[in-house]
């Protein structure tokens, strides 16, 4: 997590208070800096920032045992630009793992044996990235960044598609269409639970061979 912010924000700086008790140390922080490299799935935007936070350490022995650090992530995003009130309130962005005893499929080896889907809103779109082992056990990464707008844009890491369009049909339903070389060939609808928690995620299509299938996936928020 050091090694990613110093990359993003070489600049990054500090202003630090230090309160402790027994073997416990709390630090209350002002960190700034400006975005002039890579933050995860997100390029440069030049844009600057100043966050409080605190971090409260437990120490063992002369070393950090435990340590846990409180600051408000959506203030960071926002003031770089990558986050508006509008996709705070979207409640498909987070990361949710393939509940793998819930979901089903009506062909074999269809279900993969771990999954997580992690989303997350920008300005130009959300960032779906997929990860995982599938049912040969062979481990795979996947990429889709796109606006709910019903047009396509390219699903980077899926052999079996190369296109993929999503539009919101109402706060808690997504519709997605995939294609390959032109051709639909699945289609998908990710339902969330009224308490957030859950993802039932409906696909139907043609597989490699043209067989027909469908999967019903449930997916639990982490």
């Amino acid at each position: 997590m050091i090694k990613e912010y110093f990359e993003a924000f070489p600049d990054l700086r500090t202003e630090t208070k230090y309160f402790s008790s027994g073997n416990k140390v709390c630090m209350e922080w002002i960190m700034a800096g400006t975005h002039s490299g890579r933050f995860g799935d997100f390029a440069p935007t030049g844009r600057n920032f100043s966050i409080r936070g605190v971090s409260v350490s437990e120490l063992e022995g002369g070393k950090i045992k435990k340590n846990a650090d409180y600051y408000d992530s959506a203030s960071l995003m926002r003031q770089l630009g990558l986050l508006d009130d509008a996709m705070i309130s979207d409640a498909f962005v987070g990361t949710w793992k393939l509940n793998v005893a819930k979901s089903k499929a009506s062909l074999p080896g269809l279900i993969h044996k771990s999954e997580k889907i992690k989303i997350v809103a920008q300005e130009s779109g959300s960032v779906y990235t997929f990860d995982g082992v599938d049912a040969a056990g062979k481990n795979f990464h996947g990429t889709w960044s796109g606006k709910y707008d019903g047009n396509y844009y390219p699903f980077i890491g899926n052999p079996d598609a190369d296109m993929k369009s999503a539009k919101k049909t109402d706060p808690s339903t997504l519709v997605f269409v995939y294609s390959k070389d032109g051709k639909e060939v699945a289609n998908w609808s990710f339902a969330i639970s009224e308490d957030g928690k859950t993802i039932t995620a409906i696909g139907k299509g043609k597989d490699s061979q043209g067989q027909e299938f469908r999967k019903d996936l449930v997916f639990d928020k982490q």
